[in-house]
């Protein structure tokens, strides 16, 4: 037997935010938002700093660029399905 549940509007968009790590995050550092997502698809880095940027608190586009060049803590590789993914270099082994 099923129980229906009555969900507001507000807490299904809650659920979706969580879901894809849209809820709001304090983190400020480029590669433990690429390690919590497994990865982020980067066929497009404008498209890939927005994903990194959309899932942090105070990320710009040049911290990513910071990270990757710099840093090293993230890199841009063909890791899945022959599309490029920014991956933590800890998980790139």
């Amino acid at each position: 037997m099923s129980v229906a549940m009555a969900i507001s509007r507000d807490h299904v968009r809650r659920v979706h935010l969580r879901a894809q790590s849209l809820d709001p995050r304090a983190t400020a550092d480029v590669a433990q938002v690429v390690r919590l997502l497994c990865s982020v698809q980067a066929q497009e880095p404008a498209a890939a700093a927005l994903a990194v940027c959309a899932r942090s608190v105070g990320l710009v586009a040049a911290d990513l660029e910071h990270a990757r060049v710099h840093e090293r803590s993230v890199v841009r590789t063909w890791g899945m399905r022959g599309t490029l993914h920014l991956i933590a270099t800890e998980d790139l082994a």
